[in-house]
């Protein structure tokens, strides 16, 4: 058992497990299964995953803003709050 996985570096194991197995269906099938079983077009799955694609780039690129926001707060804090003790000399 398990052999038809080994050729492509697949662990043996998944073959023996029925859950493991039926996640091993490629996508373009998911996608005809999908669409066969719940009237989802392959073109309106293809746009829904456009869209959440562009959901996750603009959330993934207001956080690097927000990070670099506080990043400069957390400077500008330190700057003004933390008392230098530098004496001259």
């Amino acid at each position: 058992m398990g052999s038809e996985f080994a050729d492509v570096g697949v662990n043996p194991k998944l073959s023996d497990n029925e859950l493991a197995m039926q996640c091993t269906i490629p996508m373009g099938v998911t996608s005809e299964n999908v669409a066969e079983r719940y009237g989802i077009s392959r073109e309106q799955q293809d746009h829904l995953a456009m869209l959440s694609h562009q959901k996750y780039v603009a959330i993934f690129v207001s956080c690097r803003e927000m990070c670099c926001i506080i990043m400069i707060l957390f400077v500008i804090a330190f700057i003004l709050l933390i008392p230098h003790t530098a004496t001259a000399v």
